[in-house]
């Protein structure tokens, strides 16, 4: 969110424009659908689930995999080092 004015009397604190971003929430959670394809493994879908920890995402998910006929689960963890 910014905030400013074309006033040029209008200063917050001396300064002429604001810049507020918002916070990232540091703890959340995530029930997910998730399709998926692989040139190894061909197509999956299935349930999954993610619990977000600051920057450290942890995610699981149990996927049918449509060439092996059968189902599988899967564990991972990213760490954000940054983006844009």
């Amino acid at each position: 969110m910014d905030i400013y004015s074309n006033d040029p009397r209008f200063t917050i604190k001396g300064v002429r424009t604001l810049t507020v971003k918002p916070k990232q929430p540091v703890l959340g959670f995530q029930a997910r659908a998730k399709i998926y394809y692989s040139d190894y493994s061909g197509p999956s879908t299935g349930p999954g689930i993610k619990l977000k920890l600051d920057r450290l995402d942890l995610e699981g998910d149990y996927q049918f995999y449509t060439k092996q006929k059968g189902w599988s689960w899967a564990a991972g963890a990213t760490y954000n080092i940054g983006g844009f």
